[in-house]
């Protein structure tokens, strides 16, 4: 599975920044001309990728730790090389930009004293942290460089998409809903559950009379704020409510609802049939994912190119990703 462009930068950048130089002993398990890939800078690249992925992705995607190793090492190598492209190419880094982000990450700790501290368990200085941020932002001008190479995505592609994955874009029926909440506990504080159930069925007959839904939420709801409930998508609501709700006209109002220790009222204010969603609507979200492939492309044969000219050998044969 190929991981975004950017993401993919940011945490060979961060591994890279974080693994260099710790002290801890480590088995290499990779050469990338010459420079050492400890088994300890691809554990902890691979954690970092499984936290980061965590927050995207099903877990199920990346259960396999050994996989995420492979894709780690594979990110490291690259940004190895990219580092040592940037650096052939004399890409220039502004000074003031490195200081600007060594502040940032010296401003998370109370005193300098103790962001010196942090670096030197890390086995860091403020001067090898420095060259670290360096190279990291060379990577980013020469990265800059390579996907200013990218075609540009035409209305005429994006048009083309569109027609092509039109069911892509079909969106499900919705509809909105409002509430009435009373609540009803067996305590001092709160009326009983039986009461609770009297007053729904107060609130259902003066709703039949036309006592508007919106102005006995405000007297009689428990959450008066929350009276609407926004839009629901089908199959969003849970079922059994669904279920209610569904056969309402636009302005009908359900029956009384036990749910735990409440009674609901819940009114169809809105309904939306389902359909495709119009072009004029989505076709900057198409322009963005195919501007996004294309660079992934120019980026991945940039690496690709890279690895090929390098001298890669690896130590820790588990490493290894098959040919496609």
């Amino acid at each position: 599975m190929k991981i975004k462009l950017l993401f993919v930068v940011a945490l060979c950048l961060a591994a890279f920044l974080f693994c260099a130089k710790e002290d801890v002993a480590s088995e290499v398990a990779i050469l990338v001309n010459g420079r050492e890939i400890t088994s300890q800078e691809i554990d902890l690249a691979a954690e970092m990728l499984r936290q980061d992925m965590a927050k995207h992705f099903p877990s199920s995607l990346f259960d396999e730790f050994g996989q995420l190793r492979k894709n780690a090492a594979q990110q490291t190598i690259a940004n190895i090389l990219m580092i040592e492209e940037a650096t052939k190419n004399n890409v220039a880094v502004d000074s003031a930009m490195v200081g600007k982000i060594m502040a940032q990450m010296s401003s998370q700790f109370s005193t300098k004293q103790d962001f010196q501290q942090k670096l030197g368990e890390m086995g860091e200085t403020i001067e090898s942290l420095y060259s670290q941020i360096e190279k990291s932002l060379m990577v980013e001008l020469h990265m800059k460089e390579v996907l200013s190479k990218t075609d540009s995505v035409s209305q005429e592609q994006v048009r083309a998409f569109y027609e092509e994955n039109r069911e892509e874009y079909r969106e499900k029926p919705s509809f909105r809903l409002s509430q009435i909440v009373i609540e009803g506990y067996k305590d001092d504080d709160t009326i009983t559950q039986k009461e609770a159930m009297q007053r729904a069925e107060l609130v259902l007959e003066k709703v039949k009379k036309g006592v508007q839904f919106e102005e006995l939420a405000q007297k009689f709801s428990s959450v008066p704020e929350k009276s609407d409930m926004g839009l629901f998508r089908l199959g969003e609501l849970r079922g059994d409510l669904e279920e209610k709700v569904l056969p309402l006209e636009v302005g009908g109002v359900t029956d009384a609802i036990v749910a735990g220790q409440a009674i609901y009222l819940f009114k169809k204010t809105a309904q939306i049939s389902g359909g495709i969603v119009p072009f004029e609507e989505v076709q900057e979200r198409i322009k963005s994912n195919l501007e996004l492939k294309k660079q992934s492309k120019v980026f991945n044969e940039h690496i690709s190119e890279l690895m090929e000219a390098a001298q890669i050998h690896y130590l820790d044969t588990t490493l290894v990703i098959a040919a496609q």
